[in-house]
């Protein structure tokens, strides 16, 4: 691959250097506005970030959070926290019943949709990385000075923070997966289905269908090529950083199949399309080197949870097959105790230590800017 062994020449070439922190001085913040909470553990904090007013709905022990704008057919909605049954989970100030992917299920706006926002869980560390001093919710931002850093004309990041692993499909992307329908009623106990509750899944719905990605398959292949609702996206997932994000993989007619590049930056997933070979940032869906490079990638919104409490809100779903035709044992984790601990195995611009590094926790991304909130605060 040519630009596999471009890339690997001008990356054996670089020192990778180490990061550090550079007169960091806290910002003053205000006082979190205020949350309300239903019955059923759900959450609604309204928020504004980037000019713009936020919704964001979910539930911290259920490892469950949405967020929408609040700009809706010409105003702008007030939110509460809905006493219903999953997926139903907030209503707005017409009494309207909107789920966790933002459809209006009943009232005057049946039908309709809220806007999602980019956002998604993953570890404190990956977003202290990618935006140094990011505002963490109730905590403000921090003044972040990390100096300038050596860039190449081919790269549109500091190749001092890119590193290798693997090289391209070292980790094998799933090109054509196949799903199975669970069904509780005829599980069997001596066979148990190799999700447990407390398992961690992506769920998307587009055009009326729904298909689920348990993290314990991503943990191994990290992205995957598929259809929902006829259109063609690609489901990714970084086991370093915790995050995941889906986006379409088509445009202009040409299906840009993703695969696993092997190589990261700030310790996240690049990807690369196997029509230009470009490389793909996977936290912030933009290309940073190849032919592409500079072009962004159309964010699917998507909802991560655990398993049982995706039963609830997708009720028969419809599940990625651990028969994925390759020689791994699933219900294995693959990087031991990394989750847990302190290490962070590649170089970061930036490490932030107001948090443990993986303490897993929410943002919001607009206009090339983070916020972060903690999965206590719902």
């Amino acid at each position: 691959m040519g630009n596999y062994l471009k890339i690997t020449i001008l990356l054996y070439a670089i020192f990778l250097i180490g990061c550090q922190k550079e007169n960091a001085e806290p910002s003053q913040s205000s006082p979190p506005p205020a949350v309300s909470q239903g019955s059923f553990n759900i959450s609604v904090i309204e928020d504004e970030f980037m000019d713009t007013p936020v919704v964001l709905v979910g539930s911290g022990r259920q490892n469950l959070i949405a967020a929408f704008s609040r700009n809706f057919a010409g105003g702008i909605r007030t939110f509460s926290p809905l006493d219903a049954k999953m997926p139903v989970v907030m209503e707005d100030d017409l009494g309207n019943h909107w789920d966790v992917f933002g459809n209006a299920l009943l009232g005057p706006n049946k039908g309709e949709k809220l806007e999602a926002i980019n956002s998604g869980m993953g570890f404190w560390f990956a977003f202290g990385a990618f935006y140094p001093g990011v505002e963490i919710y109730g905590l403000g931002k921090e003044i972040v000075d990390v100096g300038q850093a050596d860039t190449t004309e081919n790269w549109s990041v500091a190749t001092a923070y890119v590193a290798q692993g693997a090289g391209f499909d070292g980790i094998p992307a799933l090109d054509e997966p196949t799903f199975e329908t669970f069904e509780i009623i005829n599980s069997d106990p001596s066979d148990p289905f190799y999700v447990n509750d407390e398992d961690l899944v992506i769920g998307v719905s587009i055009n009326g269908e729904t298909k689920t990605y348990p993290h314990k398959v991503l943990d191994w292949h990290e992205v995957v090529n598929d259809e929902v609702g006829g259109t063609p996206i690609s489901v990714t997932y970084c086991p370093l950083t915790g995050t995941g994000k889906v986006w379409e993989r088509q445009d202009e007619s040409v299906d840009y199949n993703y695969g696993v590049s092997g190589f990261l930056y700030n310790s996240n997933i690049l990807a690369f399309d196997r029509v230009t070979e470009s490389l793909w940032s996977q936290l912030e869906a933009v290309c940073i080197f190849g032919e592409l490079r500079g072009n962004r990638l159309d964010i699917i919104p998507f909802v991560e949870t655990t398993w049982k409490t995706w039963r609830n809100i997708a009720p028969s779903p419809v599940v990625l097959s651990d028969d994925t035709g390759f020689d791994r044992n699933y219900n294995i984790y693959p990087y031991g105790d990394y989750r847990s601990s302190e290490l962070i195995s590649y170089p970061l611009l930036y490490q932030d230590d107001r948090l443990h590094p993986k303490e897993r926790v929410f943002s919001i991304i607009i206009a090339g800017q983070a916020k972060v909130y903690r999965l206590s605060d719902f």
